[in-house]
């Protein structure tokens, strides 16, 4: 059976959790990662659609964090501040499209899928400080909630970054601490 995303990044976390202090390498006791939104759609033939199905479920679950007005997505900091992220549908290199994907509760970052041209990534956007992290791929956070790892292969197309990437959850907002280019 083939490796998701999620299993490789649990792997590689486990090692990295036991390198904090105080933390154990074992297992989470906890949920397995949420399987992909958009396998709920099935085989819909409009991937649009389908998207924006799972989005209006994301947004609902925000708890009234984020929300849609149009072509921009709201995400709301601390201190009544709001976060605009404005889709430009402009065909060539201008072209950018954000869908809200979840509410991270357990590390208070926002999680939005990011659409270009060609290619995409996700952006973690802090709930405090409304600060922006660009990442390669959907993060899956250790056990121990001090360390994310995100995950990107496109070895096909070649429109994404091909590698690895953990990051240390700091005061100061998430820090690359090591990756790999593929």
């Amino acid at each position: 059976m083939p490796m998701t995303r999620s299993g490789i990044a649990l792997l590689l976390l486990l090692p990295a959790a036991a390198c904090t202090p105080g933390a154990r390498a074992s297992p989470p006791a906890g949920p397995a990662p949420a399987p992909d939104p958009y396998e709920a759609c099935g085989s819909r033939e409009d991937a649009e659609v389908c998207a924006a199905e799972v989005e209006r479920a994301a947004l609902a679950r925000s708890g009234g964090r984020a929300r849609r007005s149009g072509g921009r997505l709201e995400i709301a900091a601390a201190g009544g501040r709001v976060i605009p992220l404005a889709n430009d549908t402009t065909e060539g290199e201008r072209y950018v499209r954000y869908r809200y994907r979840e509410y991270l509760e357990e590390i208070g970052y926002h999680l939005v899928e990011v659409g270009f041209y060609e290619g995409g990534g996700f952006v973690l956007v802090s709930a405090a400080t409304g600060d922006e992290t660009h990442l390669h791929g959907s993060p899956v956070v250790s056990p121990d909630r001090a360390r994310f790892v995100a995950v990107s292969v496109d070895l096909v197309a070649g429109y994404d970054p091909n590698g690895i990437q953990v990051w240390r959850l700091t005061g100061a907002g998430p820090r690359l601490e090591w990756g790999v280019d593929g």
